[in-house]
């Protein structure tokens, strides 16, 4: 399911990140790696806000729909 789908405050497992190779390298950056932790904050006009890594980040929609989980 993507990202974007999920529901608010349930912690999830990432199980895939898509995309086009700069895409998936800049999520790698930020943390968004296969089998890491994830919960949603709070979902703002299609936006996202996530805890990843005891830090929080916010995505665009379209970054977030390339995060399965």
């Amino acid at each position: 399911m993507p990202l974007i789908y999920a529901p608010e405050g349930q912690k999830l497992a990432i199980t895939h990140v898509a995309g086009q190779p700069a895409t998936r390298r800049r999520l790698q950056e930020l943390g968004f790696v296969k089998g890491e932790s994830i919960q949603i904050i709070s979902h703002l006009g299609g936006n996202l806000i996530v805890r990843i890594k005891d830090c929080r980040v916010a995505l665009g929609r379209d970054l977030a729909a390339n995060i399965l989980v």
